[in-house]
């Protein structure tokens, strides 16, 4: 079921009431350190996770409000959730939008809150398709043994890592969508090969026949063997939105150019893409790449979180040039702008 809108007054650095409209296809979130984009985030892929889970439990209000109030905690990891109330308000207020209008629902809690919240609107029906989140760190070289250490000791790491270790423990299957096949063909061949899991491990079998032990793997091959694998084994599928924090992380150009292209074919594929970057040469490409016939009906939004003396300034658009100025693309002419003194 795909996030349509989001409305949110005083959740962690956003004080004033903000109102975003998202796209069916790609949602880019830009943003400096600490103006709250991995957070929107987080919050999206949340609220959309509860209501995916609510859909096994048929929950009444009582016990879908405490599923909220758990799953804020357990993805934002404060010691209670009053305390991602907007610092010197009292209390906060969110309200989800999706595309079936029965499934929205809304709801407030206040400093006090641990993990109590109250609903204002309770949803009528609950989306079936899960949502998948893939944090910046990639996961498969800890994974294993990771959800029994996670549910035991406190790891240090957010919910958004044990769920997505969750989704990794289900097998490959032979039956995906030929669209979505034939993107795993085409990261296979950036990786070389392809994940599989032996003896509770993930190896990569390189084209040539030889495994070789995850750990032994890039960092940033492991992110897109993730991807491929979660494709494989239908965890990415039409209907799934996926949420990732910063895909250009621990990739050179050279991939993320490829990556690129892969977000846009996902989306033909009937998935809804959110990120959230720093790269202006990730924007970059996914503009170049919209602006040619193939993926020119691509729906895109853009939003931007700008720091101001008066608070995080949001804007949105449909076109990246409706929400510039970016501070990556400022940075970027600055420091060409140092070169060309030098010479």
């Amino acid at each position: 079921m795909m996030l349509k809108t989001l409305e949110i007054e005083n959740f962690t650095i956003l004080a004033a009431h903000t109102c975003l409209r998202f796209s069916p296809g790609l949602n880019v979130v830009i943003g400096e350190n600490a103006s709250g984009k991995s957070h929107l985030l987080k919050l999206a892929y949340t609220l959309t996770a509860i209501a995916h889970e609510a859909a096994s439990v048929k929950p009444d209000e009582e016990k879908f409000a405490q599923m909220v109030g758990r799953k804020l905690l357990r993805v934002f990891r404060p010691q209670k959730i009053g305390n991602i109330v907007h610092r010197g308000e009292k209390s906060a207020s969110i309200r989800v939008g999706f595309a079936d209008a029965r499934c929205d629902y809304s709801f407030s809690f206040n400093t006090r809150s641990r993990t109590d919240v109250t609903i204002t609107r309770m949803p009528e029906a609950f989306p079936a398709d899960p949502p998948l989140f893939l944090p910046t760190r990639e996961i498969i070289s800890i994974w294993p043994g990771f959800s029994t250490l996670y549910q035991r000791h406190d790891l240090g790491f957010d919910a958004t890592y044990y769920d997505l270790a969750h989704r990794l423990e289900s097998p490959a299957i032979d039956a995906i969508d030929q669209k979505l096949a034939t993107i795993a063909a085409r990261l296979e061949r950036l990786i070389g090969g392809t994940l599989h899991l032996k003896s509770g491990r993930f190896v990569l079998e390189q084209q040539d026949g030889v495994s070789m032990e995850i750990d032994l793997v890039a960092e940033g091959i492991r992110k897109i063997a993730t991807l491929d694998y979660l494709i494989r084994n239908g965890s990415i599928r039409r209907g799934t939105t996926l949420f990732w924090d910063e895909p250009e992380n621990d990739l050179n150009p050279r991939l993320i150019r490829p990556i690129a292209e892969v977000l846009l074919m996902s989306i033909d594929a009937g998935v809804q893409i959110f990120i959230a970057t720093h790269s202006l040469f990730l924007l970059r490409e996914l503009e170049i790449l919209t602006m040619r016939r193939s993926y020119a009906h691509i729906p895109q939004r853009y939003i931007t979180f700008n720091p101001r003396k008066t608070g995080i300034e949001v804007m949105q658009g449909d076109r990246i040039e409706e929400v510039e100025p970016i501070a990556a693309l400022d940075e970027s002419l600055a420091q060409s702008d140092r070169y060309l003194e030098l010479e």
